[in-house]
């Protein structure tokens, strides 16, 4: 131990070792959705927890390691730099895992290595709570407060540097919070010193390699022929690469009747993938043979206004062409940026709004003659789950009552998915418009049609019903482009199956059922896949799996090429199968070193594992209903872990007031958890009207409102502990076993049931933390001291 420490040099290094790791946590999510897909940035909060967590065991079962934060802090950078070389250089395709074991091997390799950071990390806190156990209170509310500075920094870092970069950055500071704790080595100082500088400046001053997957579109795209990135810029909300080639010429729709050409154009592509074409008007001729263009013909030109939501692709270039009034929302700055400098003659012409296009309808009520819904993700087939963990917060029943509300009386809302065999993503479309238009009171039958090309299917929705006029246009249009008409007014069979023609026209069949409220449950019921529309307390989209698929697909693996064995969902959950097995190996079995459990624990056991359980089962959840409010994951991540975490620094602070009243704590935190789960939806809807900043604003509120109660119970559990100091241990353990397996499984669950179901099962864990609490051990004045986790709740 070393003596000369000041009373502001171990928390300080604590502060920044944090930080260093919560930075770390947040790049990581960029970097799984970048190299992988983003199935795996859920995984990135799961790593940090299970290295938190383990870090708590070693300490318990090698007391050895207590005191050397110092050593802890150097190994927390030097492991960030080992980490990241194994995500580069080790070999790992998800896409073959049912074919090659060894794909396995190679995820492990990587997750282990990854894991190691924050395994240092949480060593390094651990040490420093046993080398001043005096002022425990002070260096754990360093850790919670360096760690929500660390949150927020990793979103500033990540406008400057590439992913990459901020991970040195990341091992720097961890370096310098080694440096600040050798005061009685200075000869170790210097060197630790000049090692944190270099890593700074090779953060700087170098680009780092990455590897990304085979299967991205950008991997794929560089192969074409003359292809060149002529951009390639990284933010907080993803990498942003323009490619440019002769070969690229996408025109997802096109009528067969268009024998002009299809001018290449630049293909802007995000986090590696779904490409978004930057459309120039003078290259826009084809764009009049899209289905989208059925929008300008059922409508004079004359005082039109036109939302697209979100820049990219040939509806901007469209309307310009067709002399619109256009406007562009979208919330990245840098995608506005390109897409001007790229396609000046469409984007320089539009007026561009910086926010998601909710929340600037809903700040701005402006109203248009048409807003289109283009089609940004790439073909995928839906068997294959690639998308199924992608919140999207555009298809929502919510979102379409909101697009037709911002409609004009005679306005359309456009929106154009995939066909897919068998179909589901243009049926739950279409059963989302049918939805939508219900809760506003309007029968869907007057107000819908539909366009179906070889590879598209587009909804026309209508503010007001059909008129016979109309009934004309859209018949004339779609023969003169032969385009089918699966439901329209006026059009019989003969028109949905003329051009493009089915065995059995499946489409009319469920558009019909679907508008029939006798016959909607049977038809959801006899879909193939899961078509019932989401909310926005299940944004799911693309979730499309069903239970009863499960053993056609697990009879597919090793036989049929399909990306992750079939089915996302499957692919998380048997990550939370890996995450049970990894916390299990590295938190809970360990400890068995130190002897059986203490008799009679089952009771103070539980109290622990049921407060991992609901702080994750809160939190998790809280993550992504932010999203709508702040138009990015990346956001949301930020602002609620720093929001929560250094409310819980607080909360861990006060912990020691509590006194006999903690079940009363408990359950408060019960009630808040209870009230998140009912309240967010109504809140987040509320508060899209004001500015980014006062959505911010609130978002945080809401973290800290629930973080520093949710702060209190852990803590002082762990107080009333100290008569029992062979239960401690096993407390950290089994609530970061808990906070793991619980992280996973909130993502498995909000799949499944949706936000708030998950939000009420995290209110009823501290229910049972709650009634568990009377029978904690006496309390003690002290605050805990034994520990590196990150203590959940």
């Amino acid at each position: 131990m070393d003596t000369r420490l000041t009373s502001w040099t171990l928390p300080a290094g604590v502060a920044l070792v944090s930080a260093a790791a919560l930075a770390l946590e947040v790049t990581y999510t960029r970097l799984f959705s970048l190299v992988y897909w983003h199935h795996f940035a859920v995984v990135a909060v799961g790593i940090g927890l299970l290295g938190f967590g383990a870090s708590g065991t070693a300490l318990a079962v090698a007391p050895s390691l207590a005191g050397r934060t110092a050593e802890a802090c150097a190994g927390a950078a030097a492991a960030a730099v080992v980490a990241y070389l194994g995500l580069v250089l080790i070999p790992f395709d998800p896409y073959r895992m049912a074919l090659e074991p060894v794909q396995a091997v190679s995820l492990s390799a990587q997750l282990g290595l990854l894991v190691l950071p924050f395994l240092c990390a949480g060593l390094a806190v651990g040490a420093a709570l046993a080398q001043r156990p005096g002022r425990a209170g002070r260096i754990y509310a360093a850790s919670l407060l360096g760690s929500a500075a660390g949150a927020l920094g990793a979103v500033g870092l990540l406008w400057v540097l590439p992913a990459p970069n901020v991970v040195l950055a990341c091992a720097a500071v961890a370096s310098a919070a080694a440096a600040v704790l050798l005061r009685a080595r200075p000869g170790w100082r210097a060197g630790i010193g000049i090692a944190a500088a270099a890593l700074m400046a090779v953060a700087v001053g170098v680009d780092l390699p990455l590897r990304l997957s085979p299967y991205k579109a950008l991997s794929v795209y560089r192969q074409f022929p003359d292809a060149r990135v002529i951009v390639t810029r990284w933010t907080p909300l993803g990498r942003l690469d323009v490619v440019r080639s002769s070969a690229f010429h996408p025109a997802a729709g096109l009528s067969t009747t268009y024998t002009g050409p299809v001018p290449p154009s630049p293909a802007l592509l995000i986090d590696g993938d779904q490409p978004r074409p930057l459309v120039a008007a003078s290259d826009a001729a084809y764009a009049d043979f899209l289905p989208q263009a059925v929008a300008f013909a059922l409508r004079d030109p004359s005082a039109r206004r036109v939302l697209v939501v979100s820049a990219g692709g040939p509806e901007a270039a469209l309307a310009v062409r067709r002399e619109a009034r256009l406007v562009v929302a979208d919330p990245d700055p840098a995608v506005r940026d390109i897409a001007r400098a790229v396609a000046p003659d469409v984007y320089g012409a539009a007026e561009m709004v910086g926010e998601d296009a909710r929340a600037y309808l809903r700040r701005s009520g402006d109203r248009f003659d048409v807003i289109i819904l283009p089609l940004r993700e790439s073909f995928q087939v839906v068997a294959a789950g690639t998308f199924s963990l992608a919140e999207t917060y555009a298809y929502t029943v919510e979102a379409f009552v909101e697009w037709i509300q911002a409609l004009r009386p005679e306005g359309l809302l456009v929106a154009t998915r995939w066909v897919q065999q068998p179909p589901s993503e243009e049926t739950r479309l279409w059963a989302t418009a049918v939805a939508a238009l219900e809760r506003l009171g309007l029968r869907p039958s007057d107000h819908l049609a539909a366009l179906r090309s070889l590879n598209t299917l587009t909804v026309v929705v209508s503010r007001s019903p059909w008129t016979p006029r109309d009934a004309a246009r859209l018949l004339a249009f779609a023969r003169a482009r032969r385009f089918d008409l699966p439901y329209a007014p006026g059009a019989g069979p003969a028109e949905a199956n003329r051009y493009h023609v089915l065995g059995r026209d499946v489409y009319r069949e469920a558009f019909l059922a679907l508008l029939d409220p006798r016959t909607r449950q049977e038809a959801y019921a006899r879909s193939a896949f899961d078509i019932r529309p989401v909310r926005d307390g299940r944004p799911f989209f693309f979730h499309f799996f069903r239970w009863r698929q499960t053993a056609e697909v697990l009879a597919a693996l090793g036989r049929t090429w399909q990306p992750f064995g079939g089915s996302g969902y499957l692919v998380l959950v048997a990550a939370l199968a890996v995450a049970v097995l990894l916390s299990a190996g590295m938190i809970l079995i360990p400890l068995r070193r130190l002897g059986p459990v203490p008799p009679g624990a089952s009771a103070t056991l539980t109290y622990f594992l049921a407060l991992g359980v609901g702080y994750l089962a809160v939190e998790i959840p809280l993550l992504h209903q932010v999203i709508l409010l702040l138009g990015h994951p990346t956001y949301a991540l930020a602002v609620v872990l720093a929001g929560m975490l250094a409310a819980s620094g607080i909360g861990s602070l006060a912990s020691t007031r509590v006194g006999g009243r903690l079940p009363v704590v408990v359950g408060v935190v019960a009630l808040l958890a209870a009230g998140a789960a009912g309240g967010m939806g109504p809140l987040t809807r509320a508060a899209l009207q004001g500015p980014w900043a006062g959505r911010v604003g609130t978002a945080a509120a809401v973290a800290v409102a629930l973080g520093v109660p949710m702060g209190v119970p852990f803590a002082a559990g762990i107080a009333r502990l100290r008569r029992q100091p062979g239960l401690v241990p096993w407390a950290w353990g089994v609530n970061g076993f808990a906070s793991v397996v619980a992280s996973m499984g909130s993502a498995v669950a909000m799949l499944q049931w949706g936000y708030e179901a998950v939000q009420a099962g995290g209110a009823l864990a501290y229910l049972i933390a709650g009634a568990l609490a009377a029978r904690l051990d006496s309390p003690s004045p002290s605050v805990p001291t034994a520990s590196g986790t990150r203590g959940r709740g």
